[in-house]
């Protein structure tokens, strides 16, 4: 991808769960997360990060609660969240590379 390019892409090794995960970084330094539910029932889809991070919901503007290293999910089927996840202050963008999100992260 090219540096200014603004086109969200899919992240399947940083997704956990029975879903997709699509990512847009912004200039601030911030990602905007697109987590689907493929399935045809409740699946958790999420994902984790090497530093914390606070997240917000994009569609009501609701915080998803205080800073924590992942996200996940409960979706119902065939559904999706679109939040912003923002670096806290000191985590450096260095440190802002994505695993598989554990069971155990933010609910």
């Amino acid at each position: 991808r090219a540096a200014g390019d603004r086109t969200a892409v899919p992240d399947e090794q940083s997704c956990a769960g029975g879903g997709e995960c699509w990512r847009l970084r912004l200039p601030d330094g911030s990602d905007v997360w697109g987590l689907f539910n493929l399935r045809d029932e409740t699946a958790r889809v999420g994902f984790a990060a090497a530093a914390p991070f606070t997240a917000r919901d994009l569609w009501s503007g609701a915080g998803l609660g205080p800073p924590a290293a992942g996200f996940n999910a409960s979706l119902p089927a065939h559904g999706c969240i679109l939040l912003q996840a923002r670096p806290v202050a000191g985590g450096g963008a260095a440190s802002w590379l994505y695993t598989p999100a554990p069971e155990s992260t933010r609910q």
